[in-house]
């Protein structure tokens, strides 16, 4: 196994690094294939013109969700709810709450890739201001999002939904959650809420979820997903991970059956 590489948090690979600069070419991914031309002989357009606007989103004053294009090319806010908990964009006025998730020790020490914590507000606030710029270059469902509860409006974790290196073929979605959060099952419902809305509205087959080893915590919340085992690898981030996965299909069986929050949940 190679050995940890740790970034600073505006690094390439780490905060705010998800993707290349406004402008630049980059590839398909096979989890994103390209949408067919409008006419034969005609160039593809950006998939985020053509997809219609996902059931359950709320377009910003700016924009206009009749008009799929104009949404998507401008700017979409996504804002998903379940029981108790509330998932939107990241915002540059979250940062002193969010430093209770990213400058926690408890937290940083099973990030992957490995990062810097994030202790100091000021540096929070730039990163965030990375994360809110980079948002609408996402091809969906990718992108990062606070999660909130609902009756306090207080900000309890973060979630993403990534495409996983070197290839950028397969999506892994991501959970982080404050410790003064944790036990509550907010982890596995905001993850199962976000899922739900990924395979129903943007048109993927399935999701990956890394965890390091000894992440009991992370390992439990993908195994209540519904998540399935299928091996460990360190060829992500050069570190030794354990790799889950679940299909579309096998996500709705799953999420047809009642969750009741336990005690003891991420």
């Amino acid at each position: 196994m190679s050995p940890e590489r740790t970034e600073s948090p505006l690094g390439r690979s780490g905060w705010a690094g998800d993707l290349p600069p406004p402008g630049s070419p980059r590839p398909w991914p096979r989890a994103f294939p390209p949408p067919k031309a409008a006419v034969a002989g005609q160039r593809s357009p950006s998939p985020r013109s053509l997809w219609p606007v996902p059931s359950g989103t709320r377009c910003s004053p700016r924009t206009s969700c009749r008009h799929p294009v104009r949404a998507y090319a401008e700017e979409v806010t996504l804002t998903l709810e379940s029981d108790r908990l509330l998932i939107r964009d990241w915002e540059e006025a979250d940062a002193e709450a969010a430093v209770e998730i990213y400058g926690s020790a408890d937290v940083a020490q099973w990030l992957s890739p490995a990062i810097e914590r994030i202790d100091e507000v000021a540096t929070m606030k730039r990163v965030l201001a990375a994360w809110v710029e980079a948002q609408p270059n996402f091809v969906l469902p990718a992108g990062r999002w606070a999660v909130l509860r609902k009756d306090t409006n207080e900000l309890v974790g973060g979630l993403l939904i990534r495409l996983l290196p070197p290839y950028e073929e397969d999506l892994e979605i991501g959970w982080q959650l404050k410790p003064s959060a944790w036990g509550y099952g907010y982890a596995t419902e905001a993850s199962r809420t976000l899922m739900r809305w990924a395979f129903t509205e943007g048109g993927i087959d399935e999701l990956f979820a890394v965890a390091r080893p000894h992440n009991e915590r992370a390992l439990a919340t993908a195994g209540r997903l519904g998540m399935e085992w299928v091996g460990e690898t360190d060829k992500y981030y050069g570190l030794n991970l354990q790799v889950y996965r679940i299909r579309a299909g096998d996500f709705k069986a799953e999420d047809a059956k009642e969750h009741p929050p336990a005690p003891g949940d991420d």
